[in-house]
């Protein structure tokens, strides 16, 4: 109800208005705001859906080709994403298939290179079998004509191949380096027109020891071949010692009474194939560390230096060998 009193009267005014009619305007613009927020909501709901699935979509994407890659099927790739995060997640996995498939290749190429050394192995085993058995009918036939010498060499030769193949190994004991060294200048010894006279000076307690092979053999066929001895005998030693802390190191000296080094001579140079083997053979075995040097003798000649790895067990042996060293 209204009320209203006018000034010039002395009346009183009163208007009755309905609950209904003055709430009226209110509840309309409540429905309105009503409607207007459900249809906002619905429409939130869609924006949000589709932004969602806008989203998971590249990562269902990723899974995907994540269970195709466990399947084996390294050569699936993922679409970049037009979101940064998702463009790296994608260019990483790609780059991580890209590795893989690289890698495959390396293991299947490794497989068969290793299937074919075997292979190789097998038939290298074979003929020197062959060559064995011929050099020793060959020994016991220059025994039945009492040709000594001819059969002395033919039994320093087979030790000397037996030493040299054994049986495919990188590594040897260190007496049996020094049995090789001995058979090749035994031979050497029955052709020169110079007399060899070879000594050694080992630590007994390294002879057991692991050393690559057929490094001793080289210089002393480079001293053989090139020393030329002025005095007609050519004067060979060999020492071999522990250095290092705890002994760790083993260090072979091998020097000759020879012409010495030419002028400017250097090992990364040399023509000398074996020589530079060997220097090569250490360091990709034993690492940097090690290796060859040479040098004009105090005395005249040529002294050689090489420094290995004090290598006891089969279980150091393989740590080296593995590159775990």
């Amino acid at each position: 109800m209204l009320y209203s009193r006018p000034a010039m009267l002395q009346w009183r005014l009163v208007q009755t208005i309905p609950v209904h009619m003055l709430l009226s305007p209110i509840r309309h613009a409540g429905w309105q705001i009503l409607g207007i927020a459900i249809i906002g909501l619905l429409c939130s709901a869609v924006l949000a859906y589709l932004f969602v699935r806008q989203i998971v979509r590249p990562l269902r994407q990723l899974i995907k080709r994540m269970r195709q890659l466990e399947k084996g099927d390294f050569d699936t790739r993922v679409q970049l994403s037009f979101t940064e995060e998702y463009a790296h997640l994608a260019y990483g996995f790609n780059h991580m298939a890209s590795q893989l498939t690289t890698l495959m290749d390396q293991v299947k190429d490794e497989s068969r290179a290793k299937r074919e050394a075997q292979t190789d192995l097998l038939e290298a085993q074979i003929k020197p079998h062959f060559l064995y058995n011929t050099l020793d009918m060959i020994h016991w036939r220059a025994l039945d004509y009492e040709a000594k010498d001819i059969s002395r060499m033919i039994v320093q030769l087979s030790k000397l191949l037996r030493i040299g193949l054994s049986g495919g190994r990188l590594f040897i004991r260190v007496r049996d380096e020094l049995e090789h060294a001995r058979c090749y200048v035994s031979i050497q010894s029955e052709r020169l027109p110079f007399s060899i006279q070879y000594h050694e000076q080992i630590d007994p307690r390294i002879r057991g020891c692991y050393i690559p092979k057929i490094i001793l053999q080289p210089f002393i066929e480079n001293a053989v071949m090139h020393g030329h001895p002025q005095e007609g005998t050519l004067r060979i030693q060999v020492h071999m010692h522990e250095v290092g802390s705890a002994n760790s190191d083993i260090v072979i000296i091998i020097t000759d009474n020879g012409q010495g080094l030419p002028e400017g001579w250097k090992l990364e140079e040399t023509s000398g194939i074996g020589v530079r083997n060997v220097h090569q053979r250490i360091q990709l075995y034993c690492g940097k560390r090690y290796g060859v040097q040479l040098s004009d003798g105090v005395s005249g000649g040529v002294e050689v230096t090489i420094t290995l790895p004090r290598i006891e067990t089969d279980e150091q042996l393989n740590l080296w060998l593995d590159g775990e060293k």
